[in-house]
């Protein structure tokens, strides 16, 4: 009887237990955005938004309004449809700074996109065909900074043979050096754009060469300014008459093409890939 009151007690204990968690998990999701995702959903103008294919719970009404307002891709053309998947809207909704972690999403993993009418306009009222992705600087960003992923984002804007050649993929830019500054909002166009300038005119720079299975350095003065893989002359210090041919492999860093380009070596290591070769006494 012991054991059975037992169980009774402890099968009770549990379905408190249960109770409670229920409880907390659901206020835990009180307030809490969500994102549930329709597997259909028709472009609304110019640019697919996630009003278009989602419903948003939770959060206060401005929110979800901003949410709703979301551009996402631009939209199909009338008569076309578009497969796409969730993972590609978190990916849009990450771009736009919409942090999604925090965010509950659910619904259909996949989304056919239908396009709407042909003179459906955007918010500007300008027809689709005049409107496309571009992107643009999230915020000022000077002459001479080397963009971020975070420096970033998508937007829609007008097409127009005027606005230049402004890029469409955020990978493009990423990494580059700015030539001239930008606004927060502003299309960042391929000519703003430039490798990273790693050696500069007149500047210190290691000089570096093999020399019979050694990797030499010593220090000379860039001639130029070079990126990576650009070629650059180069002043040795050692000998301020003698000027080497090199290419720009790194920050300040400069290999030489001709063997036995340095007169004294301030520096001998091995290469890492490279047996070192026993020098003659």
């Amino acid at each position: 009887m012991r054991r059975e009151a037992d169980n009774v007690d402890s099968r009770q204990r549990r379905r408190v237990l249960v109770f409670w968690l229920v409880i907390v998990a659901s206020s835990m999701r009180i307030g809490a955005t969500e994102i549930v995702l329709r597997a259909s959903g028709r472009a609304s103008g110019a640019f697919l938004v996630l009003g278009d294919v989602a419903e948003v719970r939770g959060a206060d009404e401005a929110t979800r309004e901003r949410l709703r307002k979301m551009p996402l891709i631009p939209a199909p053309h009338a008569g076309e449809t578009r497969r796409l998947r969730a993972l590609e809207v978190l990916e849009r909704l990450e771009m736009r700074g919409v942090e999604t972690r925090s965010m509950g999403i659910s619904g259909s993993n996949r989304i056919d996109v239908h396009g709407g009418n042909a003179d459906d306009a955007a918010g500007s009222g300008a027809p689709r065909s005049a409107m496309k992705a571009v992107v643009v600087a999230a915020r000022p960003l000077r002459r001479g900074d080397i963009v971020r992923r975070d420096d970033l984002m998508v937007r829609p804007a007008p097409a127009s043979p005027a606005s230049g050649q402004p890029l469409t993929d955020v990978d493009e830019a990423v990494g580059r050096e700015l030539t001239r500054a930008a606004a927060a909002g502003q299309p960042i166009d391929s000519a703003f754009l430039r490798r990273p300038t790693l050696v500069r005119r007149n500047q210190p720079v290691r000089v570096i060469a093999r020399i019979d299975g050694v990797r030499v350095a010593t220090d000379g003065r860039a001639q130029s300014d070079g990126s990576e893989d650009d070629v650059v002359s180069i002043e040795m210090a050692n000998d301020r008459t003698r000027i080497v041919t090199g290419r720009v492999i790194g920050m300040d860093e400069v290999e030489v093409f001709a063997r036995g380009a340095f007169v004294s070596p301030s520096r001998r290591y091995p290469s890492p890939t490279d047996a070192r070769v026993p020098e003659s006494r």
